[in-house]
This record gives structure tokens, C-alpha cells and sequence, in this order.
């Protein structure tokens, strides 16, 4: 019985990173959001293509990228609260569940990429982004930074969680 209770508890944890992105974002296809800070919502729309291909439109303004694998959609994520732009990120699951996350920003005239990051994301608001990533029987935390070019970018650690 101890054992059950061990196997259940260990598979809670790998399926809350899963969970937690399920329950905090919304993929969507078409979009009306304020991304610049402006008062106006933009007008998003994201048009898959072939191979893991997408255009993504943002009023007037086009930018085509890929994925690794099929584009699922995009969602809306808030980087940095204290700033008054919003980003578009442009997701797929993968092919094992290797989450991929394009993020954009939209300067009111530009599309602008940010970065790619891959697997689990938790957005502290502050112009942090933290990574989990599940190595085959553990897990490693990664930090990502938002720069002044609006880049977000990995930070460094001299010790890394590992976390269960």
C-alpha cells in the first residue's frame, strides 16, 4: 500500500507542471488585447503553417517564425506588471511534451521577438521568467531575465534548484 501511495504521489508531481500551464493560460487563435499600453486593443491573429510555421499579425504589423513542432495557438502573458506592455506568445506542447514559448512584443508599429523558452513557465511579474525542465529523473529550475531591449535572457546560477 505504501508503495501505491508513493507511485500516485510521484506522478501528482510530474503532472502539476501540466496542470498549472493548463489552468493559467488560454491558447487562443484571434485576439483583442492592449499590448503597447496605449488604451487601444490590438487586433492579434496567428495563422498556422506548414512544418511548425506561423504567421502572427498584430494590426498591420506581420512576423513569421516556427516551432519545433505544430503551432497549438498563443497566449497573452504579462512579463514584467510594472511595465505597460503586455506579450504574445506563440506555443506548442512538442512532440513529448517539450513546451516551446515564442514571445513577441508589439511597440505599436513593430513586431519584435523576445526569446525562446522551453518547457515549464512560471511568470513572477517582476521581469522574471522561471523554466522548469524535467531531465529524466529530475528537475532543474532555470531563471530568465527581461532586459532593457526587452529581450529575455538566462540568467546564470552558481547553484541550480533541483527540485521533485
Amino acid at each position: 500500500m505504501r508503495g501505491v501511495r508513493i507511485a500516485v504521489f510521484c506522478l501528482t508531481l510530474l503532472a502539476l507542471p501540466f496542470a498549472l500551464f493548463a489552468k493559467n493560460q488560454r491558447l487562443m487563435w484571434n485576439a483583442k488585447v492592449d499590448l503597447n499600453g496605449d488604451g487601444k486593443p490590438e487586433t492579434i491573429r496567428l495563422v498556422k503553417l506548414e512544418d511548425g510555421k506561423f504567421r502572427l499579425q498584430i494590426n498591420q504589423a506581420t512576423v513569421e517564425g516556427s516551432l519545433g513542432d505544430e503551432t497549438k495557438g498563443f497566449y497573452i502573458a504579462n512579463v514584467d506588471t510594472s511595465d505597460k506592455y503586455r506579450e504574445v506568445v506563440v506555443y506548442t506542447p512538442g512532440p513529448s511534451d517539450d513546451d516551446e514559448h515564442l514571445f513577441f512584443w508589439f511597440d505599436g508599429k513593430r513586431i519584435r521577438e523576445m526569446g525562446r523558452l522551453m518547457r515549464w513557465l512560471k511568470f513572477l511579474g517582476n521581469g522574471i521568467v522561471i523554466a522548469s525542465d524535467w531531465m529524466g529523473f529530475w528537475a532543474i529550475t532555470r531563471k530568465y531575465a527581461l532586459t532593457k531591449e526587452r529581450k529575455l535572457v538566462e540568467v546564470p546560477q552558481e547553484f541550480y534548484f533541483v527540485g521533485v
